[in-house]
């Protein structure tokens, strides 16, 4: 489990899991197994908004304790918090799949 601090200085922890996977998958559509070819990841690169999306649902369980919407969320994102956000989620997302690093 990876942490960042959105512009508020809320603290998320982002965990990639199947329980994670299968919320995004349910809410988003996306599949975050789908990590040939660039799959998924390569959705993120180009797409920004998408990838808040993503990480809004992975913290979604923190999101709902703290009675905020995704727009909430998203208000707390913003430049380099993306980056950082970014970057924790890359990383847990390689450590869902040691192998393929």
């Amino acid at each position: 489990m990876r942490e960042f601090k959105d512009t508020e200085g809320r603290a998320w922890q982002v965990t990639i899991d199947i329980a994670a996977a299968k919320r995004v998958r349910s809410l988003l559509g996306l599949d975050l197994m789908d990590i040939s070819q660039g799959g998924a990841v390569q959705q993120f690169a180009a797409d920004p908004i998408l990838l808040c999306d993503v990480l809004y649902v992975i913290c979604k369980p923190q999101a709902d304790k703290r009675q905020l919407s995704d727009e909430d969320f998203g208000r707390g994102l913003s430049g380099e918090v993306i980056e950082r956000a970014t970057t924790v989620f890359l990383e847990e997302l390689a450590d869902f799949f040691p192998g393929a690093r």
